[in-house]
């Protein structure tokens, strides 16, 4: 949103205000949309057909499209524009290396491995979900990683997603994963993770779980049979891992938590409270051990965590996704 004010002098100007300008507090945030203070890059992405890679810029509405502006990482191009930088030569496919972090913190989300990089653009159009650009991963072998300086220290953290899932929510069937954190060397400990039934130890019959794995053989899980979900909807999550405990909302709904093994909905699961974490490394796409071992074929539009208890602001930070995102 665009303020218009005028100086001391009586000239007027226009001042941007968005989601992190009127909800402090957030760890890491990344949209495809411009959220607050930060104006500079969104992303950085390459061009599959010759390996070009390019930082693309807001346009003149605060977010991205063929008209946002780019400038030359590594490779060569003539374009000066998304949409021409994705039709010269032919239409291209574009993946993305960088999805910078819009907090000010500088916790960027990376995937150096080309093989391994979600994709942006497909035959020279950008990947939309509901007329918003999106990113999508494969659920073969994409994933991206930041490493979040402080975040297994955090007491009480929020997290909004806006994620479409290309497979509906069933009972006992892996259909989605939003993120997860931290591992250690023996790989049996993933931290928090948030996903679309895993058919997990303990649990059976539910269609979402959260997880939240504090030593080797110790899993505490708690998960909903009401959670429901069609294919390819989009949905903002919204995840509360407080001190006080756990809550889930989709849509702006709470979901019912009726599943619980060795934790239940009052149990401290914030990242604080997560023994054996050897990083602060958050995951998008995909849960860890040591390697992938769920990831999942979904599109990504926004995720924010907050190292803060945020439920009093749940309905108005919900309120504002949703509104630009039409769900």
């Amino acid at each position: 949103m665009y303020l218009a004010l005028k100086n001391a002098l009586g000239k007027s100007f226009i001042l941007f205000s968005g989601l992190l300008n009127k909800f402090s507090g957030a760890s890491a945030a990344y949209s495809l949309r411009r959220l607050g203070s930060y104006n500079s890059s969104i992303v950085r992405i390459r061009r599959v057909s010759d390996a070009t890679e390019v930082n693309v810029g807001f346009n003149g509405t605060s977010s991205v499209d063929t008209t946002s502006p780019i400038t030359v990482v590594s490779g060569s191009t003539t374009a000066s524009t998304l949409g021409a930088f994705l039709t010269e030569g032919g239409n291209q496919d574009a993946t993305v290396h960088t999805w910078y972090d819009q907090s000010g913190n500088g916790n960027d989300l990376i995937q150096s491995s080309t093989s391994l990089q979600p994709q942006i653009a497909t035959s020279g159009s950008l990947n939309t979900v509901n007329g918003k650009p999106s990113i999508k991963w494969d659920g073969v072998n994409d994933y991206m990683v930041a490493s979040i300086s402080g975040f297994q220290d955090i007491t009480n953290l929020s997290s909004f997603h806006v994620v479409t899932p290309v497979d509906a929510a069933a009972a006992d069937t892996s259909t989605m994963t939003a993120f997860s954190f931290g591992v250690i060397s023996s790989g049996t400990n993933r931290g928090l993770s948030l996903a679309s039934s895993t058919g997990a130890p303990g649990i059976s019959g539910e269609t979402i779980t959260l997880s939240h794995e504090s030593s080797g053989a110790t899993t505490g899980r708690l998960a909903s049979t009401s959670y429901s979900r069609a294919s390819n909807t989009q949905s903002l999550l919204s995840l509360f891992n407080l001190s006080s405990g756990t809550s889930l909302f989709a849509q702006g709904s709470s979901v019912t938590l009726n599943l619980s093994n060795q934790i239940n909905t009052s149990s401290d699961t914030s990242p604080n409270a997560v023994g054996f974490t050897s990083n602060n490394n958050v995951y998008l796409g995909g849960i860890f051990t040591t390697t992938p071992v769920a990831l999942e074929e979904e599109s990504f539009q926004e995720v924010i965590f907050f190292d803060a208890d945020k439920t009093s602001e749940r309905t108005s930070i919900e309120s504002n996704i949703t509104n630009y995102y039409n769900i």
